[in-house]
């Protein structure tokens, strides 16, 4: 996912537990509606999140990631938007799908090129120190503005 080079767009129109859980923090925007829940259940089947604690480890304070681990706690639509994992919460779960693809066309409106350079920027820096972090985004600016130049785009 991160080498899509697009923005991810999650339209989660149901509970979104284990790998779903991980593949909604994965994505770069989230939709979801009121009633829906969010978590790591599967201590309840004897096993553990191996997979998605990977993905979700970096997306939640560690409190709050070890609660829903140890104690298959399940967070509402709400704790989600509160922690940043879903952007919007709509009342009904068929309009999900709806407002998804409206945020969509809020990224498709920008230059393809630039954003799919950011994005993976983005994703390329996740790991490095901020020294690395910095040279990559200078290295990033500087081909940005010279593609910009080069094709007389403002």
């Amino acid at each position: 996912m991160t080498r899509v080079g697009k923005p991810l767009v999650c339209a989660n129109n149901g509970n979104t537990h284990a790998g779903g859980f991980s593949l909604l923090t994965a994505c770069d925007l989230a939709v979801t509606h009121e009633g829906a829940t969010f978590g790591l259940p599967e201590i309840t089947h004897g096993l553990f999140p191996f997979l998605a604690l990977a993905i979700v480890k970096d997306s939640l304070p560690k409190k709050v990631l070890w609660d829903m681990v140890y104690r298959a706690r399940l967070l509402s639509a709400v704790e989600t938007q509160q922690f940043h994992l879903v952007n919007e919460i709509v009342p009904k779960k068929d309009s999900v799908l709806e407002r998804a693809v409206e945020l969509t066309g809020f990224t498709a409106q920008w230059n393809g090129d630039i954003v799919s350079f950011g994005h993976d920027l983005y994703c390329n820096m996740r790991c490095s120190n901020l020294i690395e972090a910095v040279e990559q985004s200078r290295f990033a600016l500087i081909a940005a503005l010279k593609a910009m130049d080069e094709s007389g785009l403002k």
